[in-house]
């Protein structure tokens, strides 16, 4: 939580007219810090179901000490996708896009990341000096 303080919100919904930080960004903000502090994270799902065309994951999302693996910390996050196609015949990717959304919101929320735009504390620090 020290070292990613947030993830800018480059990403943009146009039909919500808001922007957002997306799956990648989240990913690449944490990686190398969970590398660093010998942290693997998983996810699994844990439930799901289809309903009038959307698919609906209960995730598991796990972070696991690499020196320890009897300790970790895991939350359950939903993911939802509504059909992405017209005629809303299922598709392999709705899982996709609801898996990436909750293994999102797991991490901006267990390390309560903001959605601002100085995600790198360190970097706004060096930033400055110049």
């Amino acid at each position: 939580m020290k070292a990613v303080r947030g993830v800018a919100k480059n990403e943009f919904n146009p039909q919500g007219r808001y922007k957002y930080a997306g799956h990648e960004q989240v990913t690449a903000a944490l990686r190398d810090e969970y590398v660093s502090a010998g942290v693997l994270r998983t996810a699994s799902i844990a439930e799901w179901k289809r309903e009038a065309g959307t698919i609906s994951l209960l995730v598991a999302v796990r972070w696991t000490s690499r020196d320890n693996p009897a300790d970790f910390v895991e939350v359950k996050m939903l993911g939802e996708c509504p059909p992405v196609t017209k005629s809303g015949t299922p598709t392999g990717q709705q899982a996709g896009i609801a898996l990436s959304y909750a293994v999102k919101m797991a991490e901006l929320k267990a390390f309560s990341l903001t959605g601002d735009d100085t995600p790198n504390p360190e970097a706004q620090d060096k930033a400055n000096e110049a």
